[in-house]
């Protein structure tokens, strides 16, 4: 097993998944935010080799919003793109009990069928 390592980063420096499957609106940003002001920033963004978010993307939005210089980050550079885009699906609960896992950004599903890594 990895041992993780957490590192600060700013959050503006971190680029946004382009295939991210779950949008939020400003008033969940603005949600989020109120949490991480009431318990702190204590789920770290899970960002690749490359410092693409991963996993965390509302967080860092919220973390913009409120001016934060730095956010936790873990990198998972370890994981293959295979690896990541079934993490991304496995981790998205409401897609898959809402649309079901199938219909979730189809181009996603696609790859994860063929990567045949189980999730």
């Amino acid at each position: 097993m990895r041992t993780l390592v957490i590192k600060y980063k700013d959050p503006r420096k971190l680029r946004p998944r382009l295939k991210n499957p779950r949008t939020h609106s400003a008033r969940q940003i603005k949600q989020i935010a109120a949490s991480i002001t009431e318990f702190g920033f204590i789920n770290p963004v899970l960002i690749d080799g490359a410092d693409e978010v991963v996993a965390g993307h509302a967080r860092v939005s919220a973390a913009i919003f409120l001016g934060m210089m730095d956010v936790p980050t873990v990198r998972v550079d370890h994981l293959s793109a295979a690896q990541i885009r079934a993490y991304v699906i496995a981790t998205t609960d409401w897609l898959r009990t809402q649309v079901g896992i199938e219909n979730c950004l189809p181009s996603n599903y696609r790859s994860y069928r063929s990567s045949r890594i189980l999730i």
